[in-house]
């Protein structure tokens, strides 16, 4: 390696360096980064007992829906 390669080298690392130091986020940006995530956590989770609790309620009518047709068929064929 002759010396323009080396100093090429040892530019191109010093820019990198210091590039991702500059871009660092801030405390500031870490605790706003860290507060949206926990209310995107926090919606999802309402989300999703919301929706749990929809299709409980649904598949409670629908057991409750077949007990009475099932009782229903009972009863007409009893009556017959």
């Amino acid at each position: 390696m002759d010396r323009n390669t080396l100093t090429g080298l040892v530019l191109i690392g010093l820019v990198l360096t210091i590039f991702s130091i500059i871009n660092q986020p801030s405390e500031e940006d870490l605790k706003k980064a860290k507060i949206e995530a926990a209310q995107k956590i926090k919606t999802t989770k309402d989300r999703q007992s919301y929706v749990c609790n929809f299709l409980r309620r649904h598949v409670w009518l629908h057991k409750a829906k077949v007990k009475v047709f099932r009782l229903i068929n009972y009863t007409l064929r009893k009556q017959k």
